[in-house]
């Protein structure tokens, strides 16, 4: 295999290099190279992608009111996702023929335009007495949760999987009744903790294992009754806790405050996850050969991926999964789907697709396609005969190498969504002017405050009904929130105070550990062996950056 190529990056100059892997897939699939810097590529595709933040907006079929992700503003044309999904009309009646006198891309956005787009990326069928919700499946009585399959009774969270009971939760695979937690797995009653797995009717853990009954520990495995990395018996732990009545805002505060001087006592991990064979990036769980890789759950031989749970074989792949292969440079695409190139939001069953949006269904062979469903062999939504189609691809090919449009994602001015109202914002932030420098668009909403003399009480126990009658004001932004049922049930049962900050900053708060740090070389503070980590010696010089075989042997 030949090896990796060094490039310039068409838009910031910086160095980069093109991996012999993906050199090679582009050579056996007759693609340009690339010629922008990793994170760039993947910036440009995640600036297409909105989940949580949702618009008042009317269908353009029923004229029936309804939230959508995409802002009325933008003059798109925006269906019910129920309507959307239904045969009551065709995509291919928007089809056109291909004008080899103009760029593709120009075509295109006419074409996306004029075709109607759905108002949420969700499976309507799969989801019951889940309205608030959007870039899900399968979801049954949940609320305010985003990107996200297979849930049931789970509210204010994001980037969940097989969960049940969740409230205010990111990155959480098959966890049930648990709160306040980031990047946990297979874990029970846990509160307030991080990069979890299999533990227990805990709180304020972080890199702990098969851990139950323990409080304020870090780094701890097949564990019970412990406190700040003290082993206790069962009744020291319980006379102890007693004294930590997390039931009460100010003590959850305290413990929090307490808990963040006690983690500085210890090392950090090189990366976050496990099973991770022959990987690098970081959030990796049960990978095999994943490279510059993030939050992938269930992947084998990616690149340059985020946020995946369940792929292989695929290049610059973000957002989903759920049994996909061979995608190159697409995003929001899944369930199944097969061999894409530069698509967005194709699922589920997609196979065969280039520069596609919002095609799926089961659809095949289609190229520059928007809105298509459970069709085949159609260009710019115009159905030919399969003869016909693989006559005329070729030759639509060649025009956008020559334009030197081929092997490019989308033009970022074609997403509806600013920089900074898309989730590129919570892996790859920037202040306004720096995306502004580079193209993109920036929403200046102006705050609107409220002013509220109600005050919520310190414990849950003294929580009555009235809360539900009441506008909060959030102590983080000052704008209003208020309390639902469903939700004062589950803090009541779960001994839980109510929260101070409004649902859409606790979701932005609980996710700014999802800002991507490319991989470095660093050094293993306790073997001197060099390692390819997220995290930096410098910004880490004690305790320090721990190897897999040196943290292992850390673990108590």
């Amino acid at each position: 295999m030949s090896n990796a190529t060094e490039s310039t990056c068409s838009i910031t100059g910086q160095r980069f290099s093109v991996s012999p892997s993906e050199l090679e897939f582009c050579r056996s699939n007759s693609l340009p190279l690339p010629s922008q810097h990793p994170v760039e590529r993947l910036r440009q595709m995640l600036v297409f992608r909105n989940r949580s933040n949702l618009y008042q907006a009317s269908c353009a079929f029923t004229g029936e009111r309804m939230l959508s992700c995409i802002p009325p503003e933008t003059g798109l044309v925006v269906y019910d996702v129920e309507v959307w999904e239904s045969d009551r009309w065709d995509g291919t009646s928007y089809g056109r023929a291909y004008d080899f006198s103009r760029p593709f891309f120009q075509q295109f956005h006419e074409l996306m335009r004029a075709v109607p787009l759905p108002n949420l990326a969700v499976l309507k069928s799969t989801c019951e007495n889940s309205e608030y919700t959007n870039g899900i499946t399968s979801a049954k009585n949940c609320y305010l949760v985003f990107a996200a399959s297979f849930i049931e009774d789970c509210m204010f969270s994001k980037f969940i999987n097989r969960c049940r009971s969740l409230f205010d939760c990111v990155l959480a695979f098959d966890c049930e009744l648990c709160y306040g937690c980031q990047n946990i797995s297979n874990c029970y009653n846990l509160r307030y903790s991080e990069n979890c797995f299999t533990c227990s009717d805990s709180a304020f853990l972080k890199d702990c294992r098969s851990c139950s009954h323990c409080f304020q520990c870090v780094n701890l495995a097949n564990k019970r009754y412990c406190y700040q990395n003290r082993q206790l018996t069962q009744i020291e732990y319980e006379r102890l806790m007693a004294e930590h009545d997390l039931g009460s805002a100010t003590i959850v505060q305290r413990s929090a405050l307490q808990f963040e001087d006690h983690k500085k006592n210890f090392p950090v991990r090189y990366l976050v996850g496990r099973q991770h064979e022959l990987s690098t990036g970081n959030y990796l769980t049960n990978t095999k050969n994943c490279q510059n890789s993030f939050f992938i759950n269930n992947g084998e031989d990616l690149e340059w991926s985020v946020w995946v749970d369940g792929a292989k074989s695929s290049f610059f792949f973000s957002m989903y999964g759920n049994g996909s292969e061979l995608i190159y440079n697409s995003q929001s695409c899944g369930d199944r789907a097969y061999n894409l190139k530069f698509c967005l939001d194709c699922w589920p069953g997609p196979q065969d697709l280039e520069y596609c949006m919002f095609t799926g269904y089961g659809a095949t062979h289609c190229f520059g396609c928007v809105g298509i469903k459970k069709k085949s062999y159609c260009i710019l939504n115009k159905q030919y005969s399969r003869e016909e189609y693989l006559a005329l691809l070729p030759r639509i090919k060649e025009h956008l190498r020559s334009t030197g449009e081929y092997g490019l994602f989308f033009p970022q001015s074609f997403s509806p969504f600013s920089y900074n109202r898309s989730e590129v914002t919570e892996f790859f932030p920037l202040p306004r002017h720096q995306a502004l420098q580079l193209g993109y668009a920036w929403n200046d909403e102006p705050a609107l405050p409220l002013e509220s003399s109600f005050q919520l009480p310190d414990h849950i126990l003294e929580i009555t009904e009235e809360v539900l009658t009441q506008t909060l004001r959030c102590e983080a932004t000052g704008k209003a929130y208020r309390i639902i049922p469903q939700e004062l049930e589950f803090y009541r049962k779960q001994r839980i105070p109510l929260p101070r900050v409004s649902p859409f900053e606790r979701l932005r708060t609980d996710a700014l550990f999802m800002e991507i740090a490319l991989p470095n070389l660093a050094r293993c503070s306790e073997c001197s062996s060099e390692l390819t980590s997220s995290y930096s010696s410098a910004a880490h010089p004690q305790p320090g950056i721990l190897c897999e075989h040196c943290f292992q042997n850390s673990i108590v």
